[in-house]
């Protein structure tokens, strides 16, 4: 039984996962540079605490490749915010990176930091002093139509009189509620990721028709791209949410390798265009939008995707060749 075709899926998914991970670098580094992760977690503790999701759209185009529809600034809110109040809390200033707000607030974090917004009378050395009771009489300054209060309420009638159930209670709501928030920051930046996506398929050539041609009819060329695509699957993907030096560092030496193998990826001369294209102009270029477009589809599902269907064809492979063929 021949297991070419088992090869030529594995050299393509290979092929996928290390553009994959050009993607997810380059994702980071937009979302970095514009703090992206910071301008969601605002907008969406803005929606949270104070009811409002009005925030202006001045991005423009940026804005159209990540990111919520509009930009909180904490410039514009006014000081009974409680968004304001819970950013200008010791605990989460400390989360800030010089003047970029914080990508991320911890539970822990935002129900200490909430607790002393609605109840800035009790012992600052102390808890001890924080009460069911002292924490309604600060749930009485905000006004009735507030939509915090209703949430609080509900919260309190669950925790009974317990003030760590109360903040028990705190914590999962805020939990459910930025799984929301990171709902939207995914929802969002996939249009980013698309288009950065096309970008690299174009820019590298990668037709995955044109690349599905040469690793079914050159052997060694196969047989290399099957070998990187194990060692690959051996050694794992790089993790998307580490630092973005480390997972920069990790995708050049991607790159490296497979330069190093001679890959059909890169746009070539016009006289190899002309010897390995059809004899039909108009049906080569449209092979070729083909090829790029699945390339962009398949590179825009990400490098883990593609990593866990590496292994899972590696397995097949493997374990279905006998004896002989192995």
């Amino acid at each position: 039984m021949s297991f070419k075709i088992f090869d030529v899926v594995l050299g393509l998914v290979g092929i996928y996962v290390f553009l994959s991970l050009i993607c997810t670098a380059a994702k980071e580094l937009i979302a970095q540079y514009f703090e992206k992760r910071a301008h969601t977690l605002l907008t969406g503790l803005r929606k949270l605490l104070d009811g409002k999701f009005d925030a202006e759209n001045s991005w423009g185009a940026v804005e159209w490749v990540g990111g919520i529809e509009g930009k909180a600034d904490l410039s514009a809110l006014d000081d009974e915010s409680l968004t304001k109040k819970l950013y200008d809390h010791p605990l989460v200033r400390g989360l800030a990176e010089g003047p970029r707000k914080p990508s991320y607030i911890p539970p822990e974090i935002f129900s200490t930091a909430l607790l002393d917004v609605l109840d800035p009378t009790s012992d600052e050395e102390s808890d001890e002093s924080r009460t069911i009771e002292s924490i309604r009489n600060g749930m009485r300054e905000l006004s009735e139509d507030h939509p915090l209060r209703a949430t609080l309420r509900s919260l309190l009638r669950e925790a009974g009189e317990d003030l760590d159930q109360f903040r028990s209670a705190l914590k999962t709501w805020y939990d459910h509620s930025m799984d929301r928030v990171a709902s939207w920051y995914k929802k969002h930046t996939q249009r980013a990721v698309v288009a950065i996506a096309a970008i690299i398929a174009v820019g590298a050539n990668a037709d995955t028709l044109h690349m599905a041609r040469q690793l079914s009819t050159n052997d060694a060329l196969r047989q290399a791209a099957v070998q990187q695509s194990q060692r690959v699957a051996a050694r794992g993907v790089p993790d998307t949410a580490a630092s973005l030096g480390a997972l920069a560092d990790s995708t050049q030496k991607y790159i490296g390798t497979y330069r190093e193998l001679g890959l059909p990826i890169g746009w070539q001369e016009s006289a190899a265009f002309e010897e390995d294209g059809p004899e039909d102009p108009m049906a080569f270029w449209l092979s070729k939008v083909v090829g790029l477009l699945l390339t962009t589809i398949a590179i825009s599902l990400g490098a883990p995707f593609w990593f866990d269907v590496l292994k899972k064809v590696s397995m097949i492979r493997s374990g279905g060749r006998s004896p002989r063929e192995k």
